[in-house]
């Protein structure tokens, strides 16, 4: 009867065991289940954000860059913008849920369960600015990613939220290591195809709306090496539909590439025919009316008395008159003797600018006025002293022979000429040290003289691979205008014929729309060493630096060029520098994730 009774027991113990090892199963199976479930959520959320991330990275951006007018970007309300723009090739786009959201769906089967995502983007606010630096467009857009896992019967759901902007903006010329319109030498240079060879190397975006003419292996570094033609032409197959013809091969460097006509997206950038931005600029009014200013409106901004008469020969600083503030650059009414840049001992930038012709009565004669502008950033203050003094500048100046004002503000850098700068018979024209927080374009209608070294305080101290970040801005665009299309002087940035035997330093982005940038008398001077270039040149032709025996290599006149890439440009340009037409993008920033939660 005990024995029976013990065997019961033992049996009720036995059950009571299975059965709670049988709970404890089900209880690590669910709990395997959801831990299932939570990763396959988790990773797809981490494949939504990586995917919305190529997404607005990548192909937004790129689709954007193919507008040509930023009308037609802002025209788009923001769904249409992800919907149009934010897909790759052959996949699925955003499907729009009203004009301000869009929506992506992803799914995906796993091993062990599978996960359903939802990202949702939708904008937040834009905006459309132009100012003497740049003209920009900026959309904020908002998305949630709702991803959740799945494991037999369990499941974890994961939110994600974040943030990014899309930037749209103008490329800007300065981009271009070298830009040409026509890929020849212009027709007082004995014209001709321009061969880059096996000793021709460039790093940085080089482009012509024209077609290259290749010999052996230059060689291009970064890139990209652009051309608006479909045809090349080679030394050893004349124009050909190809990429290369060896012997005659462009070595690639760096990621660099060549691109070739409409099939490769490439097609030809105008170059501006006019400078009324920079005009505009100068006289500090307003950048998005396209049309010339009036002489009532450059009176009115440079603080002269209101009347249609034109601006008399003079220096002037733009200053509304009812304000000691200056609220633009400075403009300068007929040809500019020179312009000198340095830096005082306080670490301050100095502007020294003469006219040509007679400025102020002095007497009975007319004299050329000169203007020294001291630009104190630290103090938000400028100063300028002018020598001979006008005493219709301010009465109680009567009688001296220089005079100095002070403004509250600094100018905006753009220096505008109406007319040339220098004179081809004397050594004048531009020269000095830009200082380092100064960022500079000087505009002329006609020719500028480089008549020295023209070398900026503080040198990009990185390289284009390892850019340094303590690099200052200090940056000089020069960009002549140009009276026509026709080949001439007026059209050209010229190194002066009469500087002496030497090597000579130019930092600055060089801009000839309607013309070159050369060395004066190029073939007619002695030999004088090389020109040490920091910065791009854009022209309409490629210009001469002088002559070689193409036997020996020897120099026979002129300078050898040295030409170097200042890859600040990629981030940056000289302010008011003219754009192409064509519209770059970026997402800035990237995804900014800011919160998750899980259910």
């Amino acid at each position: 009867m005990v024995a029976v009774a013990a065997l019961a027991l033992l049996s009720t113990l036995g059950l009571m065991l299975v059965s709670a090892a049988l709970a404890e199963a089900r209880i690590s199976d669910q709990h395997m289940r959801a831990v299932q479930a939570f990763a396959a959520a988790d990773g797809g959320a981490s494949e939504a954000i990586s995917e919305l991330d190529f997404r607005v990275k990548n192909f937004m951006p790129a689709r954007v860059s193919k507008e040509t007018q930023m009308q037609d970007v802002w025209a788009k309300g923001y769904a249409d913008l992800l919907a149009d723009y934010a897909y790759p090739p052959g996949g699925t786009p955003f499907t729009r849920v009203d004009s301000q959201r869009c929506r992506l769906d992803l799914h995906r089967d796993l091993e062990t369960g599978s996960y359903d995502a939802v990202i949702e983007v939708w904008g937040i606010d834009r905006g459309w600015e132009v100012t003497v630096d740049e003209e920009y467009m900026w959309f904020d857009f908002g998305f949630s990613i709702e991803s959740t896992g799945w494991s037999g019967d369990a499941s974890r759901t994961v939110r994600t939220e974040g943030t990014f902007r899309l930037h749209v903006s103008r490329l800007n010329f300065a981009r271009f290591a070298l830009f040409t319109d026509v890929h020849e030498s212009p027709g007082y240079a004995g014209g001709g195809t321009v061969w880059f060879t096996n000793r021709t190397a460039f790093t940085g975006w080089v482009h012509t709306n024209d077609h290259f003419s290749i010999y052996r292996n230059p060689r291009f570094v970064r890139g990209p090496l652009t051309q608006a033609e479909r045809n090349v032409n080679f030394w050893s197959a004349g124009l050909q539909d190809a990429y290369e013809c060896p012997p005659d091969k462009p070595e690639l460097v760096d990621g660099a590439r060549f691109y070739r006509g409409a099939e490769d997206g490439i097609s030809k950038m105008e170059m501006p025919t006019s400078a009324y931005s920079q005009l505009r600029a100068a006289a500090g009014l307003d950048l998005t009316i396209l049309d010339p200013p009036t002489n009532r409106e450059l009176r009115q901004a440079l603080g002269l008395p209101d009347s249609d008469s034109p601006l008399s020969t003079d220096i002037y600083l733009a200053h509304p008159e009812a304000q000691n503030r200056v609220t633009g650059g400075v403009l300068v009414v007929g040809d500019a003797w020179y312009l000198h840049f340095s830096v005082d001992g306080g670490n301050r930038a100095v502007y020294e600018l003469r006219t040509r012709a007679g400025a102020v009565k002095v007497g009975s004669s007319w004299v050329p006025r000169t203007a020294t502008i001291t630009v104190d950033r630290e103090n938000d203050r400028t100063t300028v002293v002018w020598s001979p003094f006008d005493p219709d500048r301010d009465p109680a100046e009567r009688g001296k022979s220089s005079a100095t004002q002070v403004f509250a503000g600094v100018p905006n850098g753009v220096i505008y000429v109406q007319g040339k700068i220098g004179d081809r018979d004397v050594l004048t024209g531009i020269r000095g040290q830009l200082g380092e927080q100064e960022r500079v374009t000087v505009v002329a209608e006609r020719t500028v003289f480089i008549s020295g070294n023209l070398r900026y305080q503080s040198p990009p101290a990185g390289t284009p691979d390892a850019p340094n970040e303590s690099d200052k801005p200090n940056m000089l665009g020069i960009y002549c205008v140009g009276r026509d299309g026709t080949p001439g002087i007026d059209n050209d940035v010229r190194i002066h014929s009469r500087l002496p035997e030497g090597d000579l330093t130019v930092h600055a982005v060089v801009m000839t729309p309607r013309g070159v940038y050369m060395v004066d008398r190029y073939s007619e001077i002695p030999p004088k060493g090389f020109v040490h270039h920091l910065g791009g040149v854009i022209s309409k032709w490629y210009g001469p630096f002088g002559q070689f025996n193409p036997s020996t290599g020897q120099a026979l006149h002129g300078y050898g060029r040295d030409f170097q890439f200042d890859y600040r440009v990629e981030r940056m340009a000289p302010p008011a520098f003219p754009t192409t037409g064509r519209l770059v993008s970026y997402t800035e920033g990237g995804l900014k994730i800011w919160r998750e939660e899980l259910k």
